[in-house]
C-alpha cells in the first residue's frame, strides 16, 4: 500500500512539475548591429519556426508565467525584436531615448510556443497600443498640432 501511495505521490508531482513549465522561444536580434552571422536574424522572421528547439526554446522558471515579444520602434522602423519567458506584461508600451522617438512595446501570451508570431500585421498591431502615433496621428492629435504650430511629417 505504501508504495503505491508512494508511486501515485511521485507520478503527481512529476505531472504537476511538468505541465506547469511553460516552453517559449527565446531569443533576440537588433537591426544593424553585426554579430558576424545571421543566426539571430531568425528572431525577426519565419525562420525561428525552421530551427531546431533545442536552439530556440526554453522551459520558464516557475514564476514566469507568460511567453513574450517585446519590440523596440525608432523613427517608424523596428530596431529590435526579443522573444522569451516573462512573469509580467504591460499593456502599455513605453517611451524611451530621449530624443530618438524610440518605443518598447510587450506582447504576452500563456500557451507553449505561443510567442512565435513574425508577420508585418502582428507587428503593427502590437505598435498600436503605444500612447503616441507610430505612422499615423491619434484622434484629435494633427487638429492640435497645427493649432499650436507644430509641424510633423505625417
Amino acid at each position: 500500500m505504501s508504495v503505491t501511495i508512494l508511486f501515485v505521490t511521485v507520478l503527481f508531482f512529476t505531472h504537476f512539475i511538468y505541465v506547469s513549465s511553460l516552453l517559449c522561444y527565446v531569443c533576440s536580434f537588433t537591426y544593424g548591429e553585426d554579430s558576424g552571422s545571421d543566426r539571430d536574424a531568425r528572431c525577426a522572421n519565419k525562420s525561428l519556426l525552421m530551427l531546431n528547439l533545442d536552439d530556440a526554446v526554453r522551459k520558464c522558471a516557475s514564476w514566469e508565467k507568460s511567453c513574450m515579444t517585446s519590440l523596440s520602434v525608432m523613427h517608424h522602423s523596428i530596431a529590435s525584436v526579443k522573444r522569451g519567458c516573462g512573469d509580467g506584461c504591460s499593456k502599455k508600451c513605453k517611451h524611451t531615448g530621449y530624443g530618438t522617438n524610440q518605443v518598447e512595446c510587450d506582447d504576452c501570451c500563456k500557451e507553449d510556443l505561443c510567442n512565435a508570431n513574425f508577420s508585418l500585421s502582428y507587428y503593427e498591431e502590437v505598435m498600436k497600443r503605444q500612447s503616441g502615433s507610430w505612422v499615423t496621428p491619434l484622434s484629435g492629435e494633427q487638429k492640435w498640432n497645427r493649432k499650436n504650430k507644430f509641424k510633423f511629417p505625417y
